[in-house]
């Protein structure tokens, strides 16, 4: 869905941008001046002030629910309003089957992914409530990808499929090894995600020439100091991505 107000005029100058991510269970904002970030946020208070104080171009993308009350505000301060959806017009290819159904916290990633790295071969992970393996062949095109359960969602698996396991968090402390009930799940879960995400990458690398592995999300530190390669972590690449899409629209409105 794309709105424009009547702010937005041909003659609009000196706008930046507010990019806006409303995941599942946290939301996070950039303010950019074109390409560069001026500032971020992860509270509603934050980015409702920030958007009452100025008029921005706006985009949102909605992994949850999106209140009706949330939206009339950002879309009321706006110069341009843009709701994101995957039948949008994208600086990047889609080549999947039901493009309707894909995330679009996973399209950002990828936009941004080939902003910064055009003419690779791109793997994009996102370590997040789930995790992501997304590619991008060296053309711009999202030629598709993996979707795996998350550590929460591996340690609320463990207890709720199981009579005794106890539920258990994600830790910084864990050994290779466990041994006890409780350092065994907190072992396994994250060393068996951390072995996963180094298997992917290094297929990856093995299998494609000219490749870069880009990896986003917050539980990406767990991979951090883990990986041999030249791997490139981006703890911004979505809302970088959300900022290129924008730009995209702009221009088509201009």
């Amino acid at each position: 869905m794309l709105k424009v107000c009547i702010k937005y005029v041909v003659l609009k100058v000196d706008i930046m941008n507010l990019v806006v991510d409303k995941g599942n269970t946290r939301i996070k904002f950039a303010l950019f001046d074109e390409f560069k970030i001026v500032c971020k946020g992860r509270s509603y208070t934050e980015l409702l002030t920030m958007s009452e104080s100025s008029c921005y171009d706006t985009i949102i993308s909605v992994s949850g629910i999106l209140e009706a009350e949330f939206r009339q505000l950002l879309e009321k301060n706006a110069a341009l309003y843009v709701e994101a959806n995957p039948l949008m017009k994208l600086p990047i290819g889609i080549k999947y089957s039901n493009r309707e159904t894909l995330g679009f916290d996973r399209i950002a990633d990828c936009v941004g992914a080939y902003e910064l790295y055009r003419d690779n071969n791109l793997l994009v992970i996102d370590i997040g409530t789930a995790i992501t393996y997304n590619y991008i062949d060296v053309n711009g095109n999202f030629i598709g990808g993996n979707i795996s359960p998350g550590l929460d969602i591996r340690f609320s698996s463990l207890h709720e499929h199981t009579a005794k396991l106890p539920l258990l968090k994600s830790t910084l402390i864990f050994n290779k090894i466990g041994n006890s009930t409780e350092t065994a799940i907190v072992s396994g879960v994250i060393n068996g995600m951390i072995f996963e995400v180094l298997g992917y990458i290094d297929e990856f690398i093995e299998q494609n020439n000219n490749s870069k592995v880009i990896i986003t999300g917050g539980y990406n530190f767990f991979i951090k100091g883990k990986v041999k390669q030249n791997i490139i972590f981006n703890d911004d690449l979505g809302l970088i991505g959300l900022n290129k899409i924008l730009e995209y629209h702009k221009k088509m409105v201009l």
